[in-house]
């Protein structure tokens, strides 16, 4: 996918072992978040849709849609953890943080829109964010081949992690998820030494 090309320019690319899968169709939120925190990433019942699952990947933590899977994850210099939606193809997940050589916000999105627009894919959305708290973000939201994709790129640790966090999926569950992924990009934080 485009986003994985992207976001490989511009950071390190690790491979990843499979995330492990935990299945309880009909586990609370607090028993998810137990089963999370014991055991790092995994799928979380999607029996009450809308929860979030905490991950934490020892090196990384973020919140994850209920029922999405971990597919991956990697950690050495650069932490990378990656989640598919099983209930739509095409709908993923990518955090990746790395040390503050990535380069700040600003100029990994630039970087960005610049290869976007090479491939002559429609930008639909570019500039500062602010997530809650106060974090300043940037990102590129633009389409491709019926798939929207948004990247956000922050700085952490005091501007010692860069952190990038892409989304995408189908335009039309994109519009419904927006908020959903924008508080999932919002929740990544890498530990911080």
């Amino acid at each position: 996918m485009l986003v994985a090309a992207l976001v490989a320019v511009l950071l390190l690319t690790l491979g990843g072992s499979a995330g492990k899968n935990i299945k309880s169709t009909s586990a609370t939120r607090q028993q998810a978040l137990q089963l999370l925190a014991a055991s790092g990433t995994t799928t979380v019942s999607s029996a009450a849709p809308g929860l979030f699952a905490l991950v934490s990947t020892g090196k990384l933590t973020a919140i994850v849609p209920a029922g999405w899977r971990a597919t991956a994850q990697a950690a050495s210099g650069t932490t990378r953890a990656e989640f598919a939606d099983p209930k739509h193809a095409g709908s993923t997940l990518t955090i990746v943080a790395q040390g503050a050589g990535g380069g700040n916000g600003h100029n990994q999105a630039g970087a960005a829109l610049k290869a976007v627009k090479k491939t002559g894919d429609t930008v639909s959305s570019y500039g500062p964010v602010t997530f809650p708290g106060g974090r300043e973000a940037w990102q590129v939201t633009y389409t491709h081949a019926g798939v929207t994709d948004e990247t956000y790129f922050f700085s952490a640790c005091g501007g010692k992690a860069a952190m990038v966090v892409a989304v995408a999926a189908t335009a039309a569950l994109f519009q419904q998820q927006q908020t959903t992924f924008g508080a999932v990009a919002a929740s990544a934080e890498p530990t911080c030494s």
